[in-house]
C-alpha cells in the first residue's frame, strides 16, 4: 500500500500486513470490507500540520517495520524527531493508547526521539527546534530547547542572537510573524530570568 504524508505530500511504499501488524490505526483503516477508503485505495493520508520533513516520514516508516529510527550513526535531526512524534501522535496521560497511529511500541519511540532531539540540539538548529516544538504543540521538547538557549547563551548580544537565531524562512505556512513575536519574547524573558538569578 502507498501510505501519503499530507495531502498530495511526501508518498511512501509500505506492506499493508505490517503496518496492520503494527498499529490500531492502520489494522482498522486497511482491513478490507471494512468500509473505509483507505482499504479499498489501499492509500492512507496522514494529514500533519506543519508538514513533516521525509527524514521524519522514513524514520517512521523504519520505526514500524525494525522498532528502529535508523541504522546506528545515522543523523536524525531534532526537527526530524518531533515530527516523527507529531506523525505518531500522542499518547495519553496513561500513555497506554499508542498515541493516534495506535503503534504497539508508541512509548518506546516516545523515548527514542526524545533522546535523539535532546543530544542534538546545537546553537544552528535550537530556534528551529523551538519553533516547530511551539508549532506542533510539544511542552517537552519546547522546554529542553528553551533550556537549552539560556544554559548557553552567556554573552547575550546583537551577534550571538542574529548567529543563533536566523530570520525564520518567510515561506513557512506553518509560522507566523505573530508566532515568531511571541517565541522572541519568551526567549527574552527566559533570559532574564536566568541572569536575574544568577546575578543574585
Amino acid at each position: 500500500c502507498v501510505v501519503e504524508i499530507g495531502d498530495g505530500g511526501e508518498r511512501l511504499g509500505a506492506h499493508r500486513f505490517v503496518l496492520a501488524a503494527r498499529s490500531g490505526f492502520f489494522a482498522a483503516a486497511l482491513r478490507p470490507g471494512a468500509g473505509f477508503r483507505e482499504g479499498a485505495a489501499r492509500v492512507v493520508t496522514l494529514r500533519a500540520g506543519p508538514p513533516p520533513t521525509r527524514d521524519a516520514a522514513l524514520a517512521l516508516r523504519r520505526f514500524v517495520y525494525t522498532s528502529e529510527l535508523c541504522d546506528e550513526g545515522e543523523q536524525l535531526g531534532p526537527a526530524a524527531c518531533l515530527d516523527v512524534l507529531h506523525l505518531a501522535g500522542a499518547a495519553d496521560d496513561a500513555g497506554a493508547s499508542g498515541g493516534f497511529l495506535q503503534l504497539d511500541e508508541h512509548a518506546r519511540l516516545s523515548r527514542l526521539c526524545e533522546q535523539r532531539l535532546a543530544r542534538g540540539l546545537r546553537e544552528a538548529n535550537v530556534f528551529a527546534t523551538l519553533r516547530r516544538a511551539c508549532a506542533i504543540g510539544h511542552e517537552p521538547a519546547r522546554a529542553l530547547a528553551m533550556g537549552f538557549v539560556v544554559r548557553h547563551f552567556r554573552q547575550f548580544d546583537a551577534s550571538a542572537f542574529d548567529q543563533w537565531c536566523p530570520p525564520a524562512d518567510d515561506g513557512l505556512d506553518w509560522w507566523t510573524a505573530q508566532q515568531e513575536a511571541a517565541l522572541m519574547r519568551e526567549v527574552v524573558r527566559a533570559l532574564c530570568t536566568a541572569r536575574a538569578r544568577a546575578s543574585r
